[in-house]
């Protein structure tokens, strides 16, 4: 399967930002990280930050996540709270055993584990402030206590999992990863 361009997802990103809400809210990206099981696990996991700025804006950057998949131009599946648990379950397990890592040693071992590397890099540039801006523009997706970014990226890298394992399965397999 091949990955996802850095250039796409960066369209999307700057695509992201120019909608409105109201546009948002209207897609298929949308409906799937706010409703069902995955809206609900989404929910959870980010409830952390609720009350802060950053809960709706995660969601937005999530958006962005989903909407790089479609690259692929296949529709993304549901998936069953047992299985979205389960991954979920190992990524909070995964940055628990990484908690006093590097930011670049993290960002080298979630690599190892999900294949979507631009993917990767991009959450880590967006909620880390690696974000090159125009002058006095600010970076609304960072998150600075380094306690809340562990508890948030879970749920970014189990998303990502989660799509890229079921297109995978829906793609021919072409070797490349």
């Amino acid at each position: 399967m091949e990955i996802i361009p850095e250039d796409t997802i960066e369209n999307y990103h700057n695509f992201c930002m120019l909608e409105t809400g109201n546009q948002i809210d209207k897609t298929p990206e949308s409906y799937l990280i706010t409703r069902g099981a995955l809206g609900d696990f989404l929910f959870a996991e980010t409830n952390h930050l609720k009350g802060s700025e950053q809960n709706g804006i995660v969601f937005q950057l999530f958006y962005i996540v989903v909407r790089s998949y479609r690259y692929y131009n296949l529709k993304i599946p549901d998936f069953t709270k047992q299985k979205i648990k389960y991954i979920g379950d190992i990524w909070r397990q995964r940055m628990r055993s990484h908690r006093d890592a590097t930011k670049e040693e993290l960002i080298a071992y979630v690599k190892t584990e999900i294949k979507q590397t631009f993917l990767v890099e991009y959450v880590f540039r967006m909620l880390n402030d690696d974000v090159k801006l125009p002058k006095d523009a600010d970076n609304f997706f960072i998150i600075e206590d380094k306690e809340l970014l562990m508890k948030t990226y879970p749920a970014f890298f189990t998303l990502i999992d989660l799509i890229d394992e079921e297109i995978g399965k829906l793609l021919p397999d072409d070797g490349i990863y």
